[in-house]
């Protein structure tokens, strides 16, 4: 059995790699759904014996620090609740007057509006948007993944730089460094790369990755490229490693060819004052793009 602890998230936990036999001699296979939810179940009835059944005083004080999170919290869904069953589905009133959870839920509503998600329209009504849920556990997990970045990869090359989901449908082509390699709590696996269009993008694992990976590929402070394929009837993402970060900006083959394809496009290399790696990649690049303009403009008064 082996076991890793990741801080990867606002929980620290644990995964548990686990092989063996039955008492007679069979393969031990945990059905996913016993993994995923059953012993968590036996876990916190244990827990329950233990320590007993949280007092008003501890589940209220739990929910007041939900109250700034960034990510979808047992307030919002006290939130959802009253929103489904509002007129319309948006409008509802909450007062502060009563129990200690009324003035929590109208704390979480002051940092919803702050966060661009709900609006107060009178002195006891709120609207809240309806995809609440979705985008708060869209936050959650980018700062899931800025958390692992931080622990266990190579830094951003400027902390400005944008982190942001790459959907496979919407990928056309890609190209930058890897940073760092994560998996979610659901077991999805998933890297980060920073791209020669200045974004960090957290692109979920394909197969092909998968099988790269298992075979020593696909290393932190490697250059990919990703681009989007149909063979066989079927749409796929080709991944195609060049080199490490380093040696890509000594590439003078690879800088001469990217250069020429901006210029042929009409796009004009430029620095735009980005830190570290994407610095000196941007620097490279425009480097390569002026001197394909000199060879051409001397080839041009030769004649």
């Amino acid at each position: 059995m082996d076991s890793v602890v990741h801080y990867n998230t606002g929980h620290p936990h644990t995964h548990i790699a686990m092989r063996g036999v039955d008492r007679q001699g069979r393969e031990i296979r945990l059905p996913k759904e016993f993994v995923k939810h059953g012993i968590r179940k036996i876990a916190e009835d244990w827990c329950t014996q233990e320590l007993g059944y949280r007092t008003r005083d501890q589940a209220l004080e739990a929910q007041r620090r939900e109250v700034s999170e960034t990510r979808y919290t047992s307030l919002d869904r006290i939130i959802a609740r009253a929103n489904t069953t509002a007129a319309e589905g948006t409008h509802f009133p909450v007062t502060s007057q009563g129990d200690g959870r009324a003035q929590l839920v109208v704390a979480r509503l002051t940092v919803l509006e702050s966060m661009g998600l709900a609006r107060r329209v009178s002195a006891d009504g709120w609207e809240v948007r309806r995809d609440l849920e979705s985008v708060l556990r869209g936050m959650q997990k980018m700062a899931d993944r800025q958390k692992t970045l931080a622990a266990g990869g190579v830094l951003r090359s400027d902390e400005q730089l944008p982190i942001q989901p790459l959907d496979h449908r919407a990928l056309d082509y890609v190209e930058g460094r890897i940073l760092v390699h994560g998996e979610e709590e659901n077991g999805r696996s998933y890297m980060m790369l920073e791209s020669t269009d200045a974004k960090v993008y957290a692109i979920n694992h394909t197969r092909q990755m998968q099988e790269m990976r298992k075979v020593g590929g696909l290393r932190v402070n490697t250059f990919v490229r990703l681009r989007k394929v149909f063979g066989a009837g079927r749409l796929r993402i080709e991944v195609e490693e060049l080199g490490t970060a380093e040696s890509i900006l000594e590439n003078r083959g690879y800088l001469r060819q990217t250069a020429q394809q901006l210029l042929r496009k009409g796009i004009t290399p430029v620095e735009d004052g980005w830190n570290g790696w994407l610095g000196r990649y941007q620097r490279a690049v425009h480097g390569a793009a002026n001197e394909s303009r000199r060879e051409r403009d001397g080839i041009g008064i030769g004649r």
